[in-house]
Formats: structure tokens, C-alpha cells, sequence
């Protein structure tokens, strides 16, 4: 630590000359300073470019994907009859479900008991099952309701019994036990002998859940529950009234293939837009030609044409709705960005699903007739590849030198360390001696006086 004599002798504001000093001993940091955080910011870009050209390739493998462009919807007739779900590949077709009646819960209803009665309480503990696991309830609140109360909370707590225990009003005073079966269907609620004498015996009411029956295009069916699962392979129904019919119907769903494409728009837009925000008049990669080239190909790419003149019903993406600039003829209005005509490209697919599969997909034995997704997939590994990719080595770049100028720095800021203290003790020596100075001039000053004053007396 070093101890600082600022002006004592000299009136100097020593500290601010140091500073004044060591700002421009940092310049040279400073410089690199700005040049670290101008290549942190370019890293930052070509990062997001790496990301974004990522989701775009994602994209493109999407759409070379046949189950992709034979994705189906499922439809009901009236849902407050039954409604349908399916997952994507079903096969298309249409079924008449007549459903007939619901599948319901088994319960049972204990006998009343006086809501404000004590008879449980002079029970006191009772051990006993249902459908075969044992439930323990020590009877110790003061009426009926309260320890019926207690009993449904026993037994919600054995969950392996399968049922669910509520108390309910049966008549005005009056507080029953209702058990119902967890599962819907022809499930049974087992009792013991004590659980039976504890609900009543012979007042203990009953009633056995049914199954689901329904028509299948004519064929009778059943089912535990009014969830089906099973009677088509990836189909999903939930019956909700009885007595009633509804279609369902299965059918290729254009939207969710449009879906598809306007992800890959989006991603293919998300790319251009980045580049050119980061590469525009003014921006710090004004003009960088590795971004430059990217756009360029990424233009060429979505432009090709796929197969040979005539060889496919579809050769350009304009042809199902896909454009750049769409309708702009001013350089100052365009954006390089895709405008997507959904409405078109839903039409083109259900007038000739193969053709628009092919002009997305089709893989020949040459890259030029290749589907625009297959050009875009195989060309952008050559751009994202881990490690050896074109980004992946511009990024690797830019590391290496943060790394070298952050060495640099770190270097630079002990050599200015080292010259501050040298500063500060170069004006400290200086005040040492000029305090010296002046203690000696003044004592010889005091002499002169002292003489002065003795050869005057």
C-alpha cells in the first residue's frame, strides 16, 4: 500500500496530475477494450445467425418428411354426443357411432344416520375392509356427522381400496356415507362383515356401474370406461350422451400441413431479417461477405427450380404460394423475406398432394433436382455443421481473439498497476525532498534572524 503526500510541499494537486497521467498510459486499454466488446457483439450476431440456420435446416427436414404432408384431422358430428381425437397418420375414413348408454360409477349409500346422534362415537375404534384393504377409524368427535366425516377421510386415504367416500343428505336430519368406485363399468364395492354391520347391513343401497354400449358402423361394441381407446389404432373418442348418433369423420388435414410450411417461412425469414439488420448501411457488419454469401445462397436456394423443365406438375415455390417480395418492385421496398399465400398452397394440395410433396422432398441424383427442402438441408450443413461448419469456424474465430486481447488486457492492466505506484512514488519523493527544502530554509532563515537581532543589540 502505498502513502501519498499530494501537494504537502509542493501545492500541487498531485493525484489528479497522476490520473490526468495514467488516462492516457490507458489509452492503448481502452482501445482494446472497445475492440473486445465490438468483437463480443459480432459473436453475439453470428451466434444467433448459427442458431437460427439451425431451425431453418430443422425446418426443411420437416417438410422432406412424407408423414408430414399425410397429417389428418378428426372431426365429430355433434360433439355434445361424442367427441374424437386422433394422432397425425390415420387412416382416412368415417364411422357411425350410435351410442346406446354411458358407462357409469358403482355406489353404495350406508344407511341414514342422526346427524346430530352419537351412535358412531359409542363405537369408538373399528378396524374393517373394503375390497380388501384395511381401513382404521377411531370414532372420538361428538355427533354422527362429524365422525361420518372422519370415516369418508379414512377411507380417501386408502386409495388401493378404489373407491371415493363423501358424505351426503339423504332426508332432513339425516347424514349417509356414499362410496363410489373410482373406475367407471361393472365394478364391485367388497365389504366385510363389519363394514357391512358399520353401514347398515340390510339398509346399505347398491347400484352396479354398466359399461358403455355403442355401435361401430353397425357393430356392437362395450367399454368399462366412455374414454375408447382401442377400437382404432391412434383414434380417441369420449361418449357424452346416451340414445344418440354422431360421424365421426377422418380426413387429411390441410392446415396442419400449411403448419409445416409456415414454419419453415418463418424460420426462413427469421434468418434474412437478422442478416440484414446486422449487415445494413451504418451496422458494425456492414457488408460482411461471409453473411453476404449466405443470403445470396439462401436466395438462390428458395428460387430453384426442382427436376427438369416438365418433369413435375410443380417447379417453383410461387407456384404454390411461397414468394419473396411478392409484388414489390422498388429495391427500397424489399425485405428478401417470404410471403406466404396459405390459401393457395392449401388449394394446391388438395388439387395434387403428390406434385407439392415432390417439390418440397424429392431426392434425384443430383443436387440440382432435388425439392427445395432437400437443397436447403443438404447445402445448410455445410453452414451449421458442429466444429468444421462455416459459422462454427467464423464463431471459433471470434473466441480466439477475445481470448488473445483478454490476455492483453490483463497483461496491460499490471503494467499500468506497476506504473501508477511508480508515479505516485516519483511525486512523493518530490514532496519529501521539497518538504526537506523548506524545513531547511527555514531554519536557516531563523538563523539570519537570530544574527540580525544579536548584532543589533
Amino acid at each position: 500500500m502505498s502513502f501519498s503526500l499530494s501537494g504537502i510541499a509542493s501545492g500541487l494537486d498531485t493525484n489528479t496530475i497522476i490520473s490526468q497521467l495514467m488516462q492516457l498510459e490507458r489509452i492503448p486499454y481502452t482501445k482494446l477494450e472497445t475492440k473486445k466488446k465490438d468483437y463480443n457483439t459480432e459473436l453475439s450476431v453470428f451466434r444467433s445467425i448459427n442458431t437460427k440456420l439451425a431451425a431453418l435446416r430443422s425446418a426443411a427436414d420437416d417438410l422432406r418428411l412424407s408423414s408430414n404432408f399425410n397429417l389428418t384431422g378428426v372431426k365429430s358430428s355433434d360433439e355434445s354426443v361424442l367427441k374424437a381425437v386422433g394422432s397425425d397418420g390415420l387412416q382416412e375414413g368415417t364411422f357411425l357411432i350410435e351410442v346406446e348408454q354411458l358407462a357409469t360409477y358403482t355406489t353404495l349409500v350406508s344407511k341414514g344416520f342422526n346427524a346430530s346422534g352419537n351412535d358412531l362415537k359409542n363405537l369408538g375404534s373399528v378396524e374393517f375392509t373394503i375390497n380388501g384393504e384395511t381401513i382404521q377409524v377411531d370414532f372420538t368427535k361428538e355427533t354422527d356427522e362429524e365422525n361420518l366425516a372422519l370415516l369418508a377421510d379414512a377411507i380417501n386415504k386408502k386409495s388401493e381400496a378404489g373407491v371415493k367416500a363423501s358424505v351426503i343428505q339423504t332426508e332432513p336430519g339425516k347424514k349417509s356415507l356414499l362410496l363410489t368406485a373410482k373406475e367407471t363399468g361393472n365394478v364391485s364395492i367388497a365389504l366385510d362383515d363389519t363394514a357391512k354391520e358399520l353401514l347398515g347391513n340390510d339398509e346399505i343401497k347398491t347400484n352396479l356401474g354398466q359399461n358403455a354400449i355403442f355401435k361401430l358402423n353397425g357393430i356392437q361394441m362395450q367399454s368399462s370406461t366412455n374414454e375408447i381407446k382401442d377400437f382404432v389404432s391412434g383414434l380417441t373418442i369420449t361418449l357424452f350422451k346416451e340414445n344418440a348418433t354422431a360421424t365421426i369423420t377422418i380426413s387429411k388435414d390441410v392446415d396442419k400441413v400449411a403448419e409445416k410450411v409456415e414454419a419453415f417461412v418463418q424460420a426462413y425469414n427469421d434468418v434474412i431479417n437478422t442478416i440484414r439488420t446486422n449487415t445494413a448501411k451504418g451496422a458494425q457488419l456492414q457488408g460482411d461477405s461471409t453473411l453476404r454469401s449466405l443470403q445470396d445462397q439462401l436466395y438462390n436456394l428458395f428460387n430453384a427450380g426442382v427436376g427438369q423443365d416438365g418433369a413435375f406438375d410443380y417447379q417453383y415455390l410461387f407456384e404454390i404460394g411461397l414468394e419473396i417480395d411478392k409484388g414489390k418492385l422498388k429495391g427500397s421496398e424489399m425485405t428478401g423475406t417470404i410471403t406466404f399465400d396459405k390459401e393457395k398452397f392449401k388449394q394446391a394440395l388438395l388439387d395434387n398432394p403428390d406434385a407439392v410433396y415432390k417439390l418440397f422432398a424429392h431426392d434425384s441424383a443430383t443436387d440440382e433436382e432435388d425439392g427445395i427442402a432437400q437443397k436447403f438441408s443438404n447445402s445448410l450443413l455445410v453452414w451449421t455443421r458442429s466444429g468444421s461448419g462455416i459459422l462454427a469456424s467464423r464463431i471459433d474465430g471470434y473466441n480466439n481473439q477475445i481470448s488473445f486481447i483478454t490476455k492483453q488486457m490483463e497483461d496491460m492492466e499490471v503494467r499500468l498497476q506497476k506504473k501508477e505506484e511508480q508515479l505516485k512514488k516519483q511525486f512523493n519523493n518530490m514532496e519529501t525532498a521539497l518538504l526537506s527544502l523548506q524545513n531547511q530554509m527555514s531554519w536557516l532563515s531563523a538563523q539570519l534572524n537570530s544574527l540580525a537581532f544579536s548584532t543589533k543589540a
